[in-house]
């Protein structure tokens, strides 16, 4: 019986042409994991980030949303899907919205923009468009990935604050009481008058520029019928009291005694 040689089961020397062919294989093996592990992590980051995300193609036509950018417009996914984004922009924004997603196109860089999109029931809600990143497919701008803050509560807040100052601004302006600001001074001394409406004016008889000259001069507020009534009121404030009382006089450029209270 013929033995055979032990040589002819051993392989032969890998030739270096098959060597870099191995380590290529095992690099685009090692690539693809690492592409599939930035897709699932970038995955993540779209749809449970804290951000409203939005995805649109180059006819601005929706793509894909998260969760967050539907509870901001109280849509459901069905309702945004291959709509315009545009639609759920306010009219007289959506001009701007194309023109930046042209330049966008374009490849030129977006500034941060806060927008007001109309949800359901025309409800509106305030985002603050913070990162625009373009998609490419095959060598192309194909759409854009958008994100931004809903930003709904604080605008309210601005909103409220703007109406309570306008209301404040048309009592000061238009009330038969005649109302002043001062600035606080150090005790002993009168306070510095900071602004006053047309009637506490109108009540001095003097001009408006006039009387904020002369504001905390004796022979403007203190008259002799009244002596201390200035630094009685003045002493309460600063005690810490949050309101005082009293009477001033005033002695006006035609002689007249003015009293207020």
């Amino acid at each position: 019986m013929k033995k055979r040689s032990v040589a002819s089961k051993v392989p032969g020397p890998i030739s270096a042409k098959g060597l870099a062919l191995e380590s290529r294989r095992e690099q685009c093996e090692g690539l693809k994991r690492s592409l599939s592990e930035l897709q699932r992590q970038w995955a993540i980051h779209f749809s449970q980030g804290p951000s409203a995300n939005v995805i649109v193609d180059a006819q601005l036509r929706i793509r894909e949303v998260n969760k967050v950018f539907l509870t901001a417009l109280g849509l459901n996914r069905d309702e945004v899907i291959g709509g315009l984004a545009t639609k759920f922009v306010a009219p007289e924004m959506r001009a701007e919205v194309r023109r930046r997603l042209a330049r966008g196109a374009r490849g030129r860089r977006q500034k941060h923009i806060e927008l007001d999109l109309v949800g359901k029931s025309g409800r509106r809600t305030f985002l603050f468009f913070h990162r625009m990143i373009p998609i490419f497919q095959a060598g192309k701008i194909d759409g854009h990935l958008i994100s931004a803050m809903d930003i709904t509560g604080r605008k309210r807040i601005d909103q409220a604050r703007q109406e309570t100052q306008e209301y404040l601004r048309l009592v000061f302006e238009h009330t038969n009481d005649g109302i002043s600001i001062k600035e606080a001074a150090p005790p002993g001394n009168h306070w510095k008058l900071v602004m006053c409406n047309d009637r506490f004016v109108e009540m001095s008889g003097r001009s408006r520029e006039k009387l904020m000259a002369d504001y905390g001069k004796k022979a403007l507020l203190v008259h002799e019928n009244v002596p201390g009534q200035w630094a009685t009121r003045q002493r309460k404030p600063d005690a810490g009291k949050k309101t005082c009382r009293g009477i001033d006089s005033w002695i006006r450029p035609d002689g007249r005694e003015n009293y207020h209270e």
